[in-house]
């Protein structure tokens, strides 16, 4: 079970440039002890800024940063107590792997012995064992992945932090290599902070999320609360899935004829897209719309529809639930939305 004792917390942390460039605004977080977190949106959203302001190599223009409690906003980065594994693995061409395991003992001044004993640990830790006197260049990507893993580890530190680790890597060692990441994490039961715009990869991946935009938070929670209960249409928009209708809606969140009546106040909200059906009548809670194209993506497809006022709709559907050939550009059909569905945004 994951600690609730904050392994990283940053207090109204910001990041402006000298240019006047404001990268990060006012971030509040606590991060568990122990914890897989995914800090996750779009490029240029804050969010390796954000990581290297934790690792030390970027400062804090406002706000602090704690580790373990203690404050380590001006410390430099081997003061604190962290590991950060950069994108493209930095590793020595001139140095077998266990040399380059071994690299960050060399420098702290332990003995050779003890710190070659230690790099061979690591690289059985990470599979690595059989690759111990090879060259980083004789290596793939996902092998270099590994070595940088087991370079960042040696030092056992309180947190270990990786900027898109992972985006170097075709779809399938990509896949393979988040297992094997969530894995070590789980045995070392170290505090990881994994940034990525992958919204699978941080599904995969974390305990928590932390979806950022242009610089500021936009949901903090777990994989299941965010893609349930998207808190604005940027996350909506963002994690996929979601349709994000405006319209006027019911506080008991009753769909009548495509008009959401009651006691009632224009919003905007979200369902997802398999949480509607495509009825073949009428009835309680049913919205009419018209086909637009249906998309076939394997084990599923997705009919995208339109709405009377020319909003668009998507339902996804599996191949047991309607009958897709009977669904072509312009057919008028009937979208039944259970209530429960629906997601008001909070902000």
């Amino acid at each position: 079970m994951v600690a609730t004792k904050p392994a990283v917390e940053l207090i109204a942390v910001s990041k402006r440039y000298p240019n006047g460039q404001l990268a990060v605004s006012q971030i509040n977080l606590r991060i568990p002890k122990g914890s897989y977190c995914c800090l996750l949106g779009p490029s240029g959203c804050g969010k390796s800024t954000l990581l290297r302001m934790i690792a030390g190599h970027e400062s804090v223009t406002e706000g602090d940063v704690l580790l373990d409690n203690r404050n380590v906003t001006n410390h430099s980065p081997a003061e604190r107590g962290t590991a950060l594994m950069f994108q493209n693995y930095a590793l020595f061409p001139h140095m077998t792997c266990l040399d380059n395991v071994a690299y960050p003992l060399k420098v702290a001044g332990i003995n050779k012995s003890a710190r070659l004993e230690q790099a061979h640990e690591l690289l059985a830790k990470v599979n690595m064992t059989d690759y111990a006197n090879a060259y980083p260049e004789q290596l793939s990507g996902g092998q270099q992945q590994r070595i940088a893993l087991a370079r960042a580890l040696i030092r056992k530190p309180e947190v270990v932090l990786l900027d898109e680790p992972l985006s170097a890597l075709d779809p399938f060692l990509r896949i393979q290599m988040r297992k094997e990441l969530k894995r070590i994490q789980h045995e070392m039961g170290i505090t990881f902070i994994h940034v990525t715009h992958s919204q699978d990869e941080a599904f995969a991946l974390a305990d928590t999320i932390v979806v950022m935009s242009k610089g500021e938070l936009q949901q903090v929670g777990s994989p299941q609360a965010i893609f349930n209960k998207p808190a604005n249409p940027f996350v909506a928009n963002f994690i996929g899935g979601h349709n994000i209708i405006k319209g006027t809606i019911a506080l008991d969140k009753t769909f009548i004829d495509n008009a959401l009546t009651g006691t009632a106040a224009e919003t905007a909200f979200s369902v997802r897209f398999d949480r509607i059906d495509i009825v073949d009548e009428p009835k309680n809670n049913t919205i009419q719309a018209a086909v637009m194209d249906v998309e076939f993506q394997g084990n599923h497809s997705l009919v995208h529809c339109q709405l009377a006022d020319s909003q668009p709709i998507t339902v996804l559907c599996r191949d047991n639930e309607t009958s897709l050939s009977t669904l072509y550009p312009g057919k008028p059909v009937h979208l039944h939305v259970n209530p429960a569905a629906l997601n008001l945004f909070t902000h």
